[in-house]
């Protein structure tokens, strides 16, 4: 079995408006959990039931260290759309260590543009935190999961294929 080693360096690249520029580099991004939105049902006891499709608040924050241009270039409260990558290695039972890329495309608007500490000899690490409407996560360009808000989408990898939530709901919904 292989194990994944630690994140080696990350950056995250705007492309707004079809343009792609390098924002930050060795950012600390924390992608989002994807959470259904559950139906409690009374059934000796309650018993909470997750409604694939439906999702809770799906949040990332981009923390930088020291406020700059690029910084503020991606933290402003208009839509973003961004993708995130990453480097670490894979660590195989035979100890060969393959290098992969995990990477991110999100859509979404900041909530919040972190405060700026000033304390001399301290790096201020401001943080913006946003809420996504569209989050896909690959493994070396392959998808693990995409959920768009939007559009409904919600493929998940299942270890075989994909299960898609979105279009089991378009399909029984369709007349």
């Amino acid at each position: 079995m292989e194990k994944m080693t630690a994140i080696q360096g990350s950056r995250v690249y705007d492309v707004t408006g079809g343009k792609k520029t390098l924002a930050l580099e060795d950012a600390e991004v924390t992608l989002p959990g994807i959470e259904a939105q559950t139906f409690e049902v009374k059934a000796m006891g309650a018993y909470n039931v997750p409604l694939p499709g439906l999702f809770e608040s799906m949040e990332m924050t981009i923390k930088a260290t020291g406020a700059s241009k690029q910084y503020a270039s991606i933290s402003g409260f208009s839509s973003r759309e961004l993708y995130i990558t990453a480097c670490q290695s894979e660590v195989a039972a035979s100890g060969k260590i393959t290098p992969k890329q995990l990477k991110a495309h999100v859509i979404g608007v900041a909530k919040k543009i972190g405060e700026i500490s000033v304390n001399p000899g301290d790096a201020s690490e401001p943080e913006t935190t946003y809420e996504l409407s569209h989050y896909e996560l690959y493994i070396d360009n392959f998808l693990l999961w995409k959920v768009d808000k939007l559009t409904g989408e919600c493929q998940v990898w299942n270890g075989t294929g994909y299960d898609d939530y979105g279009a089991q709901m378009e399909q029984i919904l369709g007349i």
